[in-house]
């Protein structure tokens, strides 16, 4: 673990940019779910892993991008709680040529999104779970930091339920997140 620890805190940075260099990026995210119809705002938690390749521009590369969020309804008489895991391969581009202390970046991808719903109300306790296909857009400023640089991000997941009780909504499709991405292996 103190290896690791060192190995962050020695990277070298890119001698035209002075951002990080690297290749294999590791980042956590922690943010705000916004609702869909009549879901309550709540927690999102995820993180992502890439390998990234240097292009004119920045970097570019193949990042699975994963996030959990369990959003609830209670009502007088039922509860619906919902849960949403979601495992994207995004292709991402990071504009980090650009500036010397904030880059943009842009991704979009696909991947299996797995839903979850427990209805309770009287008479009636329902379990439902499907998984279907995702879309995912991310996109963000990654604001320079240390060996890495923190993320300010906007990310949505397009996959609506086919569950009877959440029919057509995904859990949580759009988050607000602040996060932190190191980079390893020159």
């Amino acid at each position: 673990m103190l290896t690791l620890l060192a190995v962050m805190l020695a990277a070298s940075t890119a001698p035209d940019t002075g951002w990080p260099t690297g290749h294999l990026q590791l980042a956590l995210k922690g943010g705000a779910a916004l609702p869909e119809t009549d879901m309550p705002l709540t927690m999102d938690l995820g993180g992502e892993l890439g390998a990234m390749f240097d292009a004119p521009f920045g970097r570019i590369g193949p990042v699975v991008a994963v996030s959990y969020s369990a959003p609830a309804v209670e009502q007088p008489g039922f509860t619906l709680a919902t849960s949403r895991a979601a495992a994207i391969v995004t292709a991402m581009a990071l504009f980090d040529r650009l500036s010397r202390s904030g880059a943009p970046y842009l991704g979009i991808g696909v991947g299996p999104v797995l839903t979850h719903s427990h209805l309770t109300l009287t008479g009636v306790d329902r379990d439902r779970a499907e998984v279907r296909l995702g879309l995912g857009i991310v996109g963000g400023i990654a604001a320079r930091f240390g060996p890495g640089s923190i993320l300010f991000e906007l990310r949505l997941l397009h996959a609506p339920s086919k569950i009877p009780d959440i029919d057509g909504i995904t859990p949580a499709p759009l988050t607000i997140s602040l996060g932190y991405r190191i980079w390893l292996f020159d």
